[in-house]
């Protein structure tokens, strides 16, 4: 095995230690809603839909619920037929409760909506990081270990073709740049995400958009679209694409892609993991012709998207 493999394998088990205790919040919040008392009441196959309009509550989400049941069907509680498709040990989060918290809310996300993080802190993550340097510096060297992790030796070797015949490149909301790291290719600041984006020859996104709701994701991606040649340009995206119901992902990481969709649910509004289907009617609101998914390993994959 070599380093990128070891460091990989690394860095999924210390992430399932991390979000060890979602299987038991994620169970709370099952039985919070009285969610198997109502498929059991059923008698026999029950859609989201039929769910949600007997949970006790005028406003579920049933976007956000899906969510949930997608991940109680990889913890095996329960199973999906075709039909629907349309549609504990304590963890280094406990250092700050804060971030452990708002999962006693999820089944409030999906009643009422919001964030469960601003349900139990009075105020949004980022704003509370503001002015929090602890946390502050908690999120941004989770999402650093994971940027070097990840994509150092593994993108890096890829990353000539990748951006084959590029010189210049804006990082969005890439803070210090350490993710682009091509001899040859420029970083050009860009947190200017729902502002003018500096034309430039490539535009690449890792985490900006996962936190984010699919409205703004459209306005970000249109903003991108602006700044590139329409012509030779592209839009690189570098992230997670769910996989569907049941399917989940082989190997060391597991559940770890629906954890986080969930983590998104309680610690944001709108934020979450997609599917190649929700990516690719984002791409095409945002005015991208075509797309093209390279798998990077078992968890992350790049979107490259074209306006033509």
């Amino acid at each position: 095995m070599n380093t990128s493999n070891e460091e990989l394998h690394e860095l999924a088990d210390i992430t399932k230690c991390t979000f060890s205790f979602v299987d038991s919040m994620v169970l709370k919040c099952a039985v919070e809603l009285r969610i198997a008392d109502i498929i059991r009441s059923h008698g026999k196959s029950i859609t989201l839909s039929q769910i949600a309009s007997s949970i006790d509550s005028p406003s579920v989400n049933l976007g956000n619920l899906k969510r949930v049941m997608r991940m109680l069907v990889r913890m095996e509680i329960f199973n999906t037929q075709k039909l629907d498709i349309e549609t504990h040990k304590s963890s280094d989060d406990d250092n700050y409760p804060a971030l452990s918290s708002p999962w006693h809310y999820l089944s409030d996300v999906l009643n009422e909506g919001g964030s469960g993080f601003k349900k139990a802190n009075g105020v949004e993550v980022f704003e509370m990081a503001g002015k929090d340097p602890g946390l502050k510096k908690v999120i941004t060297d989770f999402i650093s270990c994971t940027t070097k992790i990840l994509f150092n030796g593994m993108f890096s070797n890829n990353g000539r073709v990748v951006f084959n015949g590029v010189n210049s490149v804006v990082d969005l909301g890439g803070g210090i740049g350490q993710f682009i790291e091509i001899d040859g290719v420029t970083h050009v600041a860009g947190d200017h995400m729902f502002k003018e984006i500096p034309n430039v020859d490539a535009i690449t996104i890792k985490n900006i958009l996962l936190e984010r709701g699919d409205e703004d994701c459209t306005k970000i991606l249109k903003n991108c679209r602006n700044a590139i040649n329409k012509e030779t340009a592209k839009v690189t995206i570098i992230g997670k694409i769910l996989k569907e119901d049941e399917e989940g992902n082989e190997g060391h990481f597991g559940n770890i892609d629906v954890i986080q969709d969930l983590t998104m649910m309680v610690h944001t509004v709108g934020g979450k993991q997609r599917t190649e289907n929700e990516w690719k009617k984002i791409l095409k609101e945002a005015g991208f012709s075509r797309y093209n998914v390279i798998e990077l390993n078992n968890l992350y994959s790049l979107i490259e998207a074209y306006p033509k």
